[in-house]
C-alpha cells in the first residue's frame, strides 16, 4: 500500500496544519499553520493530538498579542515522540506535548 503523494502531504500539512504521513524526523521542521483562535491550546500534528505546555492566551481566550488570528504559519519540529515545538517567523514559540505537565486539558469549543 502506497503512502499519500507529497502533494496530499502538502496540501494536509497547509490547511489541516498536521501531516497524514506521520513520519516527521525528529529535530527537521515542518510548515505548519497553528489554529490559534481561541488561544494556543493543541496541535494535530503527525497524525496525533498535542496539546501546549503550557497553554498560551492573553487572558481573555484570544492569542497571545503579536500571534496570528485565527492561524499563525510558522514551523513545527518533533523533538521527540511526545514533544514538538513551534516556532514563526516573528519569533514566537510553543512546545506541545502529547503528556502535558498539568494534564491533558478539556478542550472547549470556542467561537
Amino acid at each position: 500500500m502506497r503512502g499519500p503523494s507529497p502533494a496530499a502531504t502538502l496540501f494536509s500539512v497547509l490547511v489541516f496544519g498536521f501531516s497524514l504521513s506521520c513520519s516527521s524526523p525528529a529535530g527537521v521542521g515542518v510548515p505548519f499553520q497553528l489554529y490559534t483562535h481561541c488561544g494556543i491550546r493543541y496541535a494535530d500534528f503527525d497524525g496525533r493530538r498535542f496539546y501546549a505546555d503550557p497553554p498560551l492566551d492573553d487572558g481573555s481566550g484570544n492569542p497571545p498579542r503579536g500571534w496570528g488570528n485565527p492561524f499563525d504559519n510558522g514551523t513545527m519540529t518533533p523533538i521527540d515522540k511526545n514533544t514538538a515545538v513551534f516556532t514563526d517567523p516573528a519569533g514566537h514559540r510553543a512546545v506541545f506535548s502529547t503528556q502535558p505537565k498539568t494534564g491533558i486539558p478539556t478542550i472547549e469549543i470556542c467561537s
